[in-house]
């Protein structure tokens, strides 16, 4: 899983560059990291992940996102219809005044409510090319699940020693893989809802009770190439 989220800011490097803060292995990090975002399980409180620690990466996502220059967006984490991680919709619309060309937020019923709205992509609806032209918005796309999705199976696993509460199927990091080398490998000529399709068509069954890649929305242009409308020079 996490090689698979970094292969985003990998590929996000070749398109103008991507933003975040991950704190060197074995550092004091009082100030806050978006990569990743600590989360406290309830049943894990040994972790001892304290409350300042997780408003303070919030903070720091909220400020890198309400960033004139932030045009695109990944999240892959625990999420709801008004919100991901500890950062709310209606915080995200207060913050972010400008509007985004391309939002996947790979997590739980994320396009239910209002967070499309947050990022200036308001749904739901696909539109072609020619809405954009007629109104001179730049064309933007929003995706996210209508459902909550599973990402792993239940039942203790150890791996390296290691017991987990349950195992993450190959098959979850492989959509996100998948999805960004139809999307960047075939970028001239395939589509935002084609490499989504062909990513989770490219999988064999995983276990889950739904797939990756099933009840995925998009909001907005869902013929968006990978670098398309990308740069202030591209859409007029």
């Amino acid at each position: 899983m996490q090689g698979s989220i970094n292969y985003f800011a990998l590929i996000s490097d070749n398109y103008g560059g991507y933003l975040l803060y991950y704190p060197p292995p074995g550092s004091t990090n009082d100030v806050g990291q978006t990569y990743p975002l600590r989360y406290q399980k309830t049943n894990h409180v040994d972790t001892n992940i304290t409350a300042l620690a997780l408003a303070k990466d919030a903070l720091l996502l909220e400020n890198f996102l309400s960033r004139t220059n932030s045009r695109n967006f990944y999240y892959n984490g625990h999420g709801g219809p008004v919100s991901i991680a500890n950062i709310y919709a209606g915080t995200l619309a207060a913050l972010i005044h400008h509007r985004y060309r391309f939002v996947f937020l790979d997590g739980c019923s994320t396009a239910n409510g209002s967070l499309d709205d947050a990022f200036g992509i308001h749904g739901p609806g696909r539109f072609a090319l020619i809405y954009y032209q007629n109104t001179g918005i730049r064309p933007a796309a929003f995706v996210g699940y209508d459902v909550d999705v599973p990402y792993a199976l239940p039942g203790q696993v150890v791996r390296n020693g290691v017991t987990y509460d349950d195992e993450i199927p190959w098959q979850v990091p492989f959509f996100i893989t998948n999805f960004l080398f139809y999307w960047d490998e075939l970028g001239a000529s395939e589509r935002l809802k084609d490499a989504l399709e062909d990513a989770k068509n490219d999988l064999p069954p995983s276990g889950l009770s739904i797939e990756p890649g099933e009840h995925l929305q998009i909001y907005g242009y869902d013929d968006l190439r990978i670098d398309e409308f990308n740069h202030r020079s591209d859409w007029p």
